[in-house]
């Protein structure tokens, strides 16, 4: 494709489904978890084995949800051993994740979504 001002070509970078995979979440909503996400993952949170898998277990069975302080990011949480829980970071208008990792607390603000259970996050 011709660039008529400036007479150069640009290169448009067309991404497949090659460079992702999709996790239905449990509301059956499709979530994109890109190569470079997982490659993320590995690098920077080496104590994660399958980082896919971890994504996948979170959004098919998360406890609670929250939002992130980036706009249009929430947090899905998904219980794990004493004090442990498993978060993985989504960006809602892209229907991607952006990073998981292994955290000590509950993250975020306002909670988007619970469930209902007398021991959340015990």
């Amino acid at each position: 494709m011709a660039d008529k001002k400036r007479g150069t070509m640009l290169f448009v970078t067309e991404k497949t489904s090659e460079d992702f995979k999709v996790i239905v979440d449990f509301q059956g909503k499709s979530i994109k978890v890109w190569n470079y996400t997982i490659e993320h993952i590995k690098q920077s949170h080496p104590e994660i084995e399958d980082p896919f898998s971890f994504v996948e277990a979170i959004l098919k069975n998360p406890v609670l949800i929250t939002e992130d302080e980036l706009p249009g990011t929430v947090i899905y949480h998904k219980r794990a051993q004493k004090p442990l829980v498993h978060v993985a970071y989504v960006q809602v208008e892209k229907g991607m994740v952006k990073s998981a990792h292994i955290s000590d607390r509950i993250k975020g603000g306002n909670v988007v979504w619970f469930i209902e259970s007398k021991d959340l996050l015990r």
